[in-house]
């Protein structure tokens, strides 16, 4: 049941840990400072995710299209979010830890799509 529960925790401090690790200098510090900035907004994105839905649909000639609108929002929250925490922690320039930030959510929110493809809405149906 916990493995169940932090198990995307994990995946996503891994996957954002991996980019991490080309700035950071100390590798010991740059795994704290990913484990920090993900224990910070990880269970935030998470909640929200779970509170909001993740999807709008649009019907277009017989296709109904489910926007991730809610996902995109609370991607967009967690990127500027992290990389605010990147500039301070990392001691950087604000667009560069944005780039960081973005790059690092947007594998980790892809790779979990595909590592728990029932977490996330089916975005497109055909009828």
């Amino acid at each position: 049941m916990i493995l169940e529960v932090l198990a995307p925790f994990i995946l996503t401090f891994v996957v954002e840990l991996a980019i991490l690790i080309f700035i950071g200098t100390d590798p010991r510090r740059t795994a704290l400072h990913a484990f920090l900035i993900n224990a910070l907004t990880w269970p935030i994105a998470t909640a929200l995710l779970m509170s909001f839905p993740l999807t709008s649909v649009i019907a277009l000639e017989g296709v109904e299209l489910g926007l991730p609108i809610g996902l995109i929002v609370i991607e967009v929250g967690v990127i500027l979010a992290e990389g605010v925490l990147i500039s301070l922690l990392f001691e950087m320039s604000h667009g560069k830890s944005l780039v960081i930030s973005g790059l690092a959510n947007f594998l980790s929110v892809f790779i979990g799509i595909f590592a728990y493809p029932f977490s996330y809405p089916l975005w497109i149906v055909f009828f």
